[in-house]
């Protein structure tokens, strides 16, 4: 697919390795570059410790530009992934960034409370120094 100058394209982890991830995992996404082939951002969806993990990265600063397109492709991957498993999203909110948490709320996420966090939640926390949050499935909505 392609919107403007960027191309969606869906991966999966035996691929070829797409920098930042670990695909020694169940995992699948979307990738976004340029017209040119150049990779700008991908999202995807990670099955770690039976929880469903979504992430996204941005590599080139002029995606800013484009934020709408990055937002598209996390609405298009949670539509995905809410179609296939009735079971909740978690993301690692990256607190650097300074709209991290206002995107995440965006796209129907909440922070996790302390009672919430099983043991693998707080191994992700711990191991990314950041805070889970969830999106629990709810029909009807994106």
């Amino acid at each position: 697919m392609s919107l403007g100058a960027l191309q969606l394209a869906l991966f999966k982890a035996a691929d070829a390795a797409i920098e930042g991830f670990d695909g020694s995992w169940p995992i699948c996404g979307l990738t976004c570059r340029t017209h040119t082939g150049r990779l700008i951002a991908y999202g995807g969806v990670q099955v770690f410790d039976n929880h469903r993990w979504v992430f996204f990265k941005a590599f080139d600063s002029r995606i800013r530009r484009h934020r709408f397109l990055v937002h598209r492709l996390a609405v298009k991957l949670i539509r995905e992934a809410t179609s296939v498993d009735d079971r909740p999203l978690y993301a690692l909110c990256d607190e650097s960034q300074p709209r991290a948490a206002v995107w995440l709320q965006r796209l129907g996420f909440r922070p996790l409370a302390p009672h919430e966090k099983n043991a693998s939640i707080r191994i992700a926390e711990k191991s990314e120094n950041q805070p889970a949050w969830i999106r629990e499935h709810r029909r009807g909505t994106v």
